[in-house]
């Protein structure tokens, strides 16, 4: 979710009835009905209106429980679990680490699996989902937040092993699990194959759905249904019957999905930016903000200490810009670091970036440092793809849930897919064999398609025998007409039957059939993702907006890449490019990079401009597909295994630019020394000859 321009300067916090959480910079929450303002003693203070509740019976005893913040209400169940945002595989909630005076130490994000919001996507209608493969995702997420520490987690054993089915009992303060009444036993998730078929019900690994048992019943127990839609028969009972006051409980965890905790970064990527660009300045009006005090004061010996947000705080707008385009560079090589790990990781894109991707981790008590030099993205949102494996082949799509869905962060053809409906001929069959099934044929569609060779498309055929789905690579052939398309289809291994529907249907034309095509995204899409951050970072300020800004580096963009040489070298280009027409200075300059008013011209008179050059460069190579100079061709171009290669050369640039640009703010010691001592020989020489005797002969 994301945090209002207004909210994100203050310290204070305070909720709407809903029961999302703003939080406050500092890390306090913002929970509604009360106006806390933020001091050291009430940053860690349970905000007014809201309970914590231990998420377990176990952590009840613990000395420090993790434990949920409940925003308490007069509905039936006492309130609702404050919710920081939704992923793709669940639900993040606020939490904190208390002790048993209630006195809370830390605040934690409580990440908790919850298939709703996928099974609600239309990828759920062409894609096979299941628990086994959202366990399997859940459980890299967490081998990645262990290896690449992109957020630090607190291992609490309910990350891979199922926890007990949870409901929150406010008006005790303590969570509630289900019981068996004659034996007492817990109700557990069921993950027993054999006792599901055996009742009739779906499977755990092969679907969606989710039942609890008691294990010590063995095959003889109810199973109950815990998921939207589970299936029910003369083995089921309701969730009612074994939770009797279920309507007076807040249902916290009733699925027992997997969670997982880690540490809560309260500071977005947004608010930080803002902090950087100097847009919320104003200390008035009785707010707060983190640093908020006199920019230097003198320490011991007589050295100057550092307290404020920036080194060249105190000297003035012109030496502030400089210093915050060296720390914006800075963040940006920590946003392309943290996701080419995830992704060297994984090997799989995240196709989902954005500003709510991360979080700053900022430190509280800076000491010497400036407090914005203490600032450390965090990427917290994990990846949204979800591989498509093409049945019959080795070949592996990836695919975005975020259909429909669009944002100026991620390349249009994450979120639009292209539909439409087609005339199929089959022409070629497959033998009477079980083996991967080949199908040719013929697509004739009134659709406008740009299809390359590494397009896919879905052909859903209705048969004698049901529905077949073939997959199929499809191209222009000279011998067609203009709305026919040739394709090669692999299906999965087909039965006798299956086989016979399919040469029956030879020759025969299928109309209406719904075709979708899936095109091919891999990690070149979060590098364009990366490319919209960086100019949300560098070009967005001065009164231009994002949209604005994008359409003028595209733009730009395209122009350089027209006429580009790939022999020589990008900056010199973009110069050339920038100098011919004045409408690119106001719209993409240096003067950007702070919210104070500054001169187009002063500003790239005071940045070096190879440095804005090389910066403008930087930006245009990370779009796919513009031009030679394009790193990568399209956003299908990274090869398996090397998924996390195409942002090699923009953090190598990255890296350059930060050491550049670090000598405009910290001078290198040992050159400045060097420097001087040339200096000082170059005095010497000139006063030297002052030094010797006159000649007598040279006197008047």
């Amino acid at each position: 979710m994301g945090y209002s321009s207004e909210l994100r300067q203050l310290s204070r916090y305070e909720m709407s009835p809903a029961q999302d959480c703003v939080v406050g910079e500092a890390g306090t929450p913002r929970c509604g009905g009360c106006t806390i303002v933020e001091t050291e003693k009430s940053r860690l203070r349970v905000p007014e209106g809201c309970a914590v509740i231990p998420v377990c019976e176990s952590q009840k005893d613990a000395a420090l429980r993790v434990c949920v913040v409940v925003k308490l209400s007069e509905d039936p169940g006492g309130g609702a679990p404050v919710r920081l945002r939704s992923t793709l595989g669940g639900t993040v909630f606020l939490a904190c680490l208390a002790d048993v005076a209630g006195q809370i130490h830390a605040w934690l994000a409580l990440w908790l699996q919850d298939a709703t919001v996928l099974r609600n996507t239309s990828l759920a209608q062409r894609v096979f989902l299941s628990n086994a493969l959202l366990d399997d995702r859940w459980r890299k997420q967490v081998e990645a937040f262990d290896q690449l520490g992109t957020a630090e987690k607190l291992t609490c054993g309910w990350e891979t092993s199922p926890p007990l089915p949870t409901f929150l009992d406010v008006a005790a303060l303590s969570p509630v699990h289900p019981r068996e009444e004659q034996t007492a036993a817990c109700w557990r998730l069921c993950q027993e194959e054999g006792i599901l078929q055996k009742g009739g019900l779906p499977s755990y690994a092969g679907s969606l759905h989710r039942y609890l048992y008691i294990p010590e019943l063995g095959d003889q127990t109810p199973l109950v249904p815990v998921t939207d839609g589970a299936p029910t028969n003369e083995h089921t009972k309701p969730l009612a019957e074994i939770c009797p006051r279920v309507d007076k409980l807040i249902p916290f965890n009733p699925a027992a999905g997997l969670m997982l905790v880690t540490r809560h970064y309260a500071m977005d990527l947004e608010g930080y930016l803002d902090l950087l660009a100097g847009a919320h300045r104003d200390r008035g009006q009785g707010t707060a903000t983190p640093g908020a005090v006199p920019d230097s004061e003198p320490g011991a010996g007589g050295a100057v200490r550092y307290p404020g947000r920036l080194f060249l705080e105190a000297q003035g707008r012109y030496s502030r810009l400089i210093e915050v385009f060296h720390l914006k560079l800075v963040l940006l090589s920590h946003l392309v670091a943290a996701v080419q790990a995830v992704v060297r990781c994984g090997q799989r894109p995240l196709l989902n970036l954005g500003p709510e991707s991360f979080q700053v981790e900022m430190d509280p008590d800076p000491g010497p440092l400036p407090l914005l030099w203490t600032g450390r993205p965090r990427l917290i949102e994990p990846g949204s793809a979800l591989p498509l494996h093409v049945e019959g082949t080795d070949l592996t799509y990836y695919v975005s849930p975020l259909i429909g869905e669009t944002s100026a962060y991620r390349p249009a053809v994450t979120s639009l897919p292209t539909r439409g409906k087609g005339l199929v001929v089959i022409r070629k069959t497959p033998s009477e064999s079980r083996d991967t099934a080949l199908v040719e044929g013929t697509l004739a569609t009134q659709e406008r398609l740009e299809l390359s060779a590494s397009h896919l498309v879905v052909l859903p055929l209705s048969l004698a025998t049901g529905s077949l789905c073939l997959y199929a690579h499809v191209q222009k052939d000279p011998g067609l007409a203009g709305d026919e398309y040739r394709f090669r289809a692999f299906s999965r291994h087909l039965e006798a039957a299956e086989i016979q529907a399919v040469r029956s249907a030879q020759g025969v034309p299928l109309s209406h059939v719904a075709f979708e095509v899936i095109h091919p995204l891999s990690s070149p899409c979060d590098l364009y993702s990366l490319a919209i951050l960086a100019i949300r970072t560098l070009l967005v300020g001065s009164g231009t907006s994002l949209p604005v800004a994008v359409d003028e580096m595209l733009s730009l963009a395209r122009q350089i890449q027209t006429g580009c040489d790939p022999a020589q070298p990008l900056p010199p280009q973009v110069e050339r490019v920038f100098r011919s027409d004045a409408r690119w200075l106001p719209s993409l300059g240096p003067h950007h990079l702070l919210a104070e008013p500054i001169a187009p011209e002063e500003a790239l008179g005071l940045i070096p401009p190879e440095l804005w050059w090389s910066t403008l460069a930087l930006i245009a190579r990370m779009f796919p597909g513009l031009g030679p100079a394009s790193l990568c061709r399209d956003y299908g171009d990274a090869r398996v295994g090397g998924l996390h290669l195409v942002f090699e050369q923009t953090q190598n640039d990255l890296d350059e630019l930060v050491l550049k640009t670090r000598y405009l703010v910290t001078p290198d010691i040992k050159s400045d020394g060097q420097i001087a001592a040339v200096v000082r020989r170059y005095l010497a020489s000139q006063v030297e000859p002052d030094r010797h005797p006159v000649n007598p002969k040279h006197r008047k």
